[in-house]
């Protein structure tokens, strides 16, 4: 366990005292030393213990209590602006008041002469970084996808006249994926539980300070040797918050700690309301997000390649496609036919948030097959493979024919949950490599057709 006294006996003082830790290339027997050494060594004595993002809490802000990704609903009154308008730096509302409570508090104590006011960062403290914009994250791996994918395409000429619509985009889609050479995160949930996302993207965490969070030489010196860490560790769990063990300039919200519930309970939230009123479940959102974000990519791929021409064999000397003597497209080899095929853009697509009852046979069949890909593309982010997917599958379409396509969706995330966290996601290497582990009591809900969004909280 961090910070637990039995594990200082095998550092020598000097050894403790210059951690020497670097995400920087460096000796792997030495890196995997002292990777060790920071972790074990006990630097938080005598102060509330810190959260640890690395080895621990590693989805904190990222799920709720029983594991479901979570992302912020982008609502402007749950969040409050920090410091002056020009620095856009914003928490959610509690947060923000929280904090600036600890900020007075820290001015009265240093104007008191209770703490130092010289040579410490921790006396006169602003906020540098607040919420993080997820939007920006979604956005930079959508357009990898479709980097990546479209060279895909472009790599093949049988591949880029398969393609004549939107469906048959997102069945080569399928084809691209099984070759298991792109590993980016695509829907919502793979975000939120991959190192693409940080902790800041929940609205509970912010920074005091700027540091390398690989540099634990510079981090002890500037942060944790400073003569007021002490006493802002022990003043920032007054109101609420954890310093971060491994970027001692970061506090993080403890939103289920008696001081956050106070400040919660200014905006008529409780522990039973708070993931409800600030958050979406990912796995809500997930598939009509992935869907919009397919069909944006279809529509860039048409703008830039709106026709094919697509050669067949045809009559000797056959010029069906020409024009006053000239070929209207590529000409083709004699005995050969070239016909031109125009793809149009994707029009908005229908939503099956409904019961299948109301929608037609075809819309049906088509929300089926979006579950299917969807299922996939879940599992292979998370590298996961089921031997008797077949049948898993047909329990999410009943459920589906029975129910409605939340239910649906529900069931395919319990399906994949216990599996899906790697206790290596953000960890500086010590030795070995990421492995997947199930974990505890993950299973939500019974599905059922009544949703009730907060059940968990």
């Amino acid at each position: 366990m961090a910070d637990d006294p039995r594990h200082i006996s095998e550092y020598s003082i000097i050894g403790i005292m210059n951690p020497e830790g670097k995400n920087e290339p460096t000796s792997l027997v030495k890196n995997f030393y002292e990777r060790k050494k920071f972790k074990e060594v006990p630097y938080y004595v005598n102060i509330p213990p810190p959260m640890d993002l690395w080895y621990d809490k590693l989805y904190f802000g990222r799920v709720d209590r029983i594991q479901n990704g979570i992302i912020l609903k982008q609502q402007s009154d749950n969040l409050k602006q920090l410091g002056n308008p020009e620095d856009n730096v914003f928490a959610l509302n509690f947060v923000a008041d929280a904090f600036n409570d600890l900020q007075a508090n820290l001015l009265k104590a240093g104007n008191a002469n209770l703490i130092n006011k010289n040579h410490t960062v921790f006396y006169e403290i602003n906020a540098t970084k607040g919420l993080h914009d997820f939007s920006a994250d979604l956005r930079t791996l959508r357009n990898t996808l479709k980097s990546r994918f479209h060279a895909w395409i472009a790599s093949d000429v049988r591949t880029q006249e398969s393609i004549v619509d939107f469906y048959s985009y997102i069945e080569e889609l399928r084809n691209y994926l099984k070759a298991q050479v792109y590993t980016d995160p695509i829907t919502r949930s793979g975000y939120v539980t991959s190192n693409s996302s940080s902790p800041l993207i929940s609205g509970l965490v912010i920074e005091v300070g700027s540091g390398d969070c690989g540099d634990d030489k510079k981090k002890f010196d500037k942060f944790m040797r400073d003569p007021n860490f002490n006493y802002f560790a022990k003043a920032a769990r007054k109101y609420g918050f954890l310093v971060d063990r491994n970027a001692p300039w970061r506090l993080i919200a403890d939103p289920f700690s008696l001081p956050m519930l106070g400040y919660l309970d200014a905006y008529g939230v409780n522990e039973q309301s708070f993931f409800a009123t600030y958050y979406h479940r990912t796995f809500h959102v997930d598939l009509e997000n992935l869907r919009e974000d397919l069909r944006f990519l279809y529509n860039e791929f048409v703008l830039r390649h709106p026709h094919i021409f697509v050669t067949a064999p045809g009559k000797i000397g056959c010029r069906t496609q020409s024009t006053g003597g000239k070929w209207s497209g590529p000409r083709p080899a004699a005995g050969y036919n070239v016909s031109t095929v125009v793809r149009k853009p994707a029009p908005p697509l229908i939503t099956y948030t409904g019961a299948p009852a109301l929608l037609s046979e075809a819309s049906s069949a088509n929300a089926i097959r979006w579950l299917d890909l969807y299922f996939k593309i879940r599992l292979q982010e998370e590298g996961i493979t089921f031997t008797n997917y077949k049948h898993r599958f047909r329990q999410a379409v009943e459920l589906y024919g029975v129910f409605d396509f939340n239910t649906a969706t529900r069931f395919i995330n319990n399906e994949i949950k216990p599996y899906l966290y790697n206790l290596n996601l953000g960890k500086k290497v010590l030795t070995s490599a990421p492995t997947s582990v199930r974990i505890g009591s993950v299973e939500d809900q019974t599905t059922v057709a009544t949703e009730v969004e907060n059940s968990s909280a």
